[in-house]
């Protein structure tokens, strides 16, 4: 079992009597008569005792000196301001103001909203499937895909000027890029490589091989909060080339909070040490039976792996729940509500997304699976329910041919469909109109 550094040096700390005048203002007092007083008696500063993230001496530096021996980097380093912090910190670690980023269409805002704070070009690189498997599998019509290496070593020969690209994997749906043969391409033309693996930060415990970590990445960054039984806001940037261990510590002073949160790093560690220490075999054994029961449903289809590689990605995460039927994604969110109580992670235009993670046991799998038994059948009493919402598509048409005004997309997932000052294609106007069509909220309009 690994030592929790944080949990013991606080409790240590907070053995001695300390007459406190400094902050923060609540002075480790009840307050309230709630559950928050329990928060209020662990939340510290930095004060002589309690180490300092940015300059960790003590229980902290120890803790990341553990965090780096688990997950065997350069550097694994608490981002207490969530995936967003770390995404600011690794691209500004890794390249300069003026340099090019090739991002991949799909990913996050936050990368974005970065490469326009730190001024940096963008040049994009559309994640794709197999031209085959277009015909072959529906769900290539409404998920994205994966980021080809061929595509990047492309952009990046007719674009000297790029410095890095980022890619997400694993996406929203789940879907692995290449990240191993994308590194080689990238690293061939001396460009940096950054892997949003917000959606994948059990994926060093449950399969290392699907993260990027073990492919060849230069920074990763992964949000705890998402995949593992860590607080909302939690997340962790790893580096991968000793090289970028100062600019990446650097950049994070500037980037995070200078109050770091101790007890979002106090539950960050034993989140981690939790998935280091524990063995997912009857989670795994629930979640392969689980998967198989899904797949005999006549109404309702599940994302299979063998379909997404089949397609073209280099991997898919079966953690991941996504599932389409003959009704529009919100639809089918709105039926798994109602019929039991099941809380969707995000509809898209014709799928919906649920996650699991090891906190699932099987008596989780076997009421999620009674709730989905239940919309086939009504799905098959009920029939084809595909329709078409068209109030306000008028609307929509007239945005062909104009500049963006602000980014266009829909949340989540939070990828722009286009971004400020972007010319509004007849092709995104399409995609626009079905969105709004599936009942989606469009924001940037």
């Amino acid at each position: 079992m690994h030592k929790q550094w944080i949990k013991d040096g606080l409790s240590e700390y907070l053995s001695d009597a300390h007459a406190v005048w400094h902050m923060p203002g609540h002075k480790r007092k009840a307050c309230y008569g709630d559950f928050q007083d329990a928060f209020l008696a662990w939340d510290v500063t930095e004060v002589p005792g309690t180490d300092d993230l940015y300059l960790p001496e003590g229980f902290i530096g120890d803790s990341l000196a553990m965090l780096k021996e688990i997950y065997q980097t350069c550097g694994t380093y608490y981002v207490v301001n969530g995936a967003t912090g770390g995404i600011f910190t690794a691209i500004a670690a890794c390249t300069k103001p003026g340099d090019a980023i090739l991002i991949a269409k799909n990913c996050h805002k936050s990368v974005y909203n970065a490469a326009a704070m730190l001024q940096r070009q963008t040049i994009y690189v559309e994640p794709t499937w197999k031209k085959e498997a277009e015909d072959a599998f529906a769900f290539t019509s409404f998920i994205d895909g994966y980021v080809d290496a061929d595509d990047v070593e492309r952009l990046c020969e007719s674009h000297p000027e790029i410095a890095a690209v980022v890619v997400t994997s694993p996406t929203y749906e789940g879907v692995i890029s290449d990240i191993a043969q994308i590194a080689r391409v990238a690293h061939a033309h001396h460009v940096r490589v950054i892997v949003d693996e917000a959606h994948g930060a059990h994926l060093p415990f449950l399969k290392p091989e699907y993260s990027a970590i073990r492919m060849g990445a230069d920074v990763v960054v992964q949000s705890l909060h998402k995949t593992l039984p860590a607080m909302t806001q939690t997340a962790v940037i790893h580096v991968c080339t000793e090289e970028l261990v100062k600019p990446v510590e650097q950049a994070l002073e500037i980037f995070l909070s200078s109050s770091p949160s101790y007890i979002f790093m106090m539950n960050m560690e034993a989140a981690i040490c939790y998935m280091a220490d524990h063995d997912f075999t009857e989670y795994e054994n629930n979640l392969r039976e689980f998967r198989e029961n899904c797949a005999k449903l006549p109404q309702i289809t599940m994302i299979e792996k063998e379909a997404v590689c089949a397609a073209g990605a280099y991997g898919y995460d079966e953690t991941r729940l996504v599932y389409s039927a003959a009704v529009p994604g919100p639809e089918l969110l709105a039926m798994l509500a109602d019929k039991g109580d099941v809380v969707c992670e995000m509809a898209g235009r014709k799928h919906v997304v649920l996650i699991s993670t090891v906190r699932d046991g099987q008596e989780d799998f076997e009421q999620l699976y009674r709730t989905l038994q239940m919309c086939d059948v009504a799905l098959t009493k009920e029939g084809d329910h595909e329709k078409e919402r068209c109030a306000g598509q008028e609307e929509l048409q007239k945005l062909a041919g104009t500049l963006a005004r602000a980014p266009i997309y829909v949340y989540p997932p939070g990828s722009y469909i286009v971004n400020t000052g972007e010319i509004i294609t007849a092709e995104t106007v399409e995609k626009l109109c079905a969105y709004q069509a599936a009942g989606l909220h469009i924001r940037g309009i």
